[in-house]
């Protein structure tokens, strides 16, 4: 009566119906991902996690998505649907310990047993290094230009000393007790060979 074509009114409202389909889609998902996330808990406001390239302590979990502030004091708010369905990790899921390990090459003149033992004395004495689990110094490979010396040792990640303040300390420690004990650290070194020419 109104002189409108229905076919074409159909037609409008089946594409509107399905972009709003689409559109919710996403919605409904990152919905049933909130409940999933309350229910299984994988994870609790004050962890710190990392979620794709975002690392953070998480303040908030919502139903549609979590937020975490970022070491750099930002906050990101991610999709439920990321945690679900995609790894990530939680580094204080069950406890706040964490390993840290550190690479030191020393000269191939210099004794490896003395250094070992200097950098596990200095490691040890650290007050931010947990004694369970223990520390290691390893003679870890014959480099190109050094022996390298893989040390690793575990920390707390809420310890009252910053994890890159204790990498820090225990790197000074090791560079003054190596000048000390006389123990080079060596710069990469290359054999040159001249030929001349006929």
């Amino acid at each position: 009566i109104v002189g409108l074509q229905l076919t074409t009114l159909t037609v409008f409202a089946g594409a509107f119906g399905v972009g709003i389909g689409f559109g919710m889609q996403q919605i409904v998902v990152n919905f049933i991902s909130g409940i999933l996330l309350l229910v299984e808990r994988p994870l609790a406001t004050t962890d710190i996690v990392k979620v794709d390239q975002y690392e953070g302590e998480v303040t908030r979990i919502g139903i549609r998505s979590l937020t975490v502030k970022t070491f750099d004091n930002q906050r990101v708010i991610i999709p439920n649907s990321s945690v679900i369905t995609k790894p990530f990790t939680n580094w204080t899921r069950t406890d706040d310990i964490m390993r840290t390990l550190l690479m030191v090459g020393i000269g191939y003149d210099d004794d490896p047993h003395q250094a070992v033992a200097l950098v596990l004395e200095k490691v040890k004495a650290h007050p931010a290094v947990l004694e369970n689990p223990g520390s290691k110094v390893l003679l870890w490979e014959y480099g190109d230009s050094a022996l390298m010396l893989r040390i690793q040792f575990h920390t707390r990640i809420r310890g009252e000393i910053g994890r890159g303040d204790v990498r820090s300390q225990i790197l000074f420690a090791i560079w003054d007790a190596f000048k000390e004990a006389g123990i080079t650290i060596p710069y990469p070194q290359r054999d040159v060979h001249m030929h001349a020419a006929d």
